[in-house]
This record gives structure tokens, sequence and C-alpha cells, in this order.
């Protein structure tokens, strides 16, 4: 009597179609990765600028005192003691005590190295806000209006920007600006939600 045997185990094609399968399904799932995280690493950053922004309104409200939400170019935080805080710290947050002195309220959000401020090199907007919890850009005069940050990465072909917006010096929004080849607009787009 002739007796099979019965192997356990791969043959050369099935191992061979099993990792020509796996590379087609890591070639297709790496790219998606990457876009998840860099989008989310937007996000999250356009989301601290925007927790600053809120802190610096409730700190100058519960204190009645002057905030500022600091924007990372040092000319264009003012040269007054509060301005004088912030250095380069984009979001930092600070507050005049009535004393005079200078408290941190808010530390400068982490910006990921794969992400910048401001596509068109203007930086963020520094804000100083009221007692009465109204903003204007530090030189400015009345509630302020338009783009805060523009935070942009490169890695991204599209929706590559996040836009932090502040209407009438107090309502802030964020949204992702699909544009590759521009920055945020200076002010807020109706799509902005």
């Amino acid at each position: 009597m002739n007796a099979r045997r019965h192997s356990s185990g791969l043959t050369l094609i099935e191992l061979l179609v099993t990792l020509t399968v796996a590379a087609v399904l890591l070639g297709i799932a790496i790219p998606s990765y990457k876009f998840i995280l860099v989008t989310n690493r937007l996000a999250s950053t356009a989301n601290d600028f925007v927790v600053g922004i809120r802190q610096a309104q409730a700190e100058a409200v519960r204190r009645n005192a002057p905030t500022q939400f600091c924007s990372n170019v040092a000319d264009t935080n003012g040269a007054d003691d509060l301005g004088a805080s912030c250095g380069t710290s984009a979001g930092a947050v600070y507050v005049l005590n009535s004393d005079g002195t200078r408290t941190k309220i808010y530390t400068a959000p982490n910006v990921p190295a794969d992400l910048s401020l401001s596509a068109s090199g203007a930086g963020v907007t520094a804000l100083r806000f009221t007692g009465q919890g109204l903003a204007q850009a530090v030189g400015g005069s009345g509630p302020y209006t338009g783009l805060v940050a523009d935070i942009y990465t490169s890695e991204l072909s599209d929706s590559n920007h996040r836009c932090v917006y502040l209407t009438t010096g107090s309502l802030v929004s964020s949204c992702t600006y699909t544009s590759a080849s521009e920055g945020c607009p200076a002010d807020e787009p109706a799509s902005c939600q």
C-alpha cells in the first residue's frame, strides 16, 4: 500500500502570495497612517492655541487685569513689561498683577518639528485682553477680528493649514484651510466654524 504523506507547512508559492498581499496592504496603510498622524498634530496644536486664548480671556475677567496671549515674534509683543515677558513664546499667556509683577498662567504649546507657525512668516498675532475679556492686537485699538495663528505643515499636499481666528475680540474659532499654495486668509472664511 501506498501511504500518502501529509506535510504541514506552506509551499513556496503560498508563502510568496502571502508576502505579496502583506506588502500591498502595508503600502496602502503607511501613507494613510502618516496622514492621520500629521492631521492630528495640526489639530492638537491648533487646539492648544485656542485653549491659550480662552485662558487669557478667562483670567483677564477673573482677575480684572490685563493678560497677554504672546506672539512668536518678540517685536509684536510690545515693549512694556507684559509684552517683554513673552519673548518668542508663541501661545504663552501672562497676566499683569496688581503689584506690577507678571505671572505666566499658560505655557506656550509645544509645536512639533514638522509644523510651523505661519507659512507667510507673519507669525502669531499678539493679543492683549482687558478686564472685560475683550482682546485687541498689541499696538492696535478696538476689539480684534482676524487671523491669530496659521499652523502649517509641508508634509501634506492639501488641507495643510489649521487657522485660528478671533472675532470681535472674544469669539475663538479654528478650521482647516485646504489651499496648499497659500496661507490662511486674514479674514475668517464663512466655512470656518
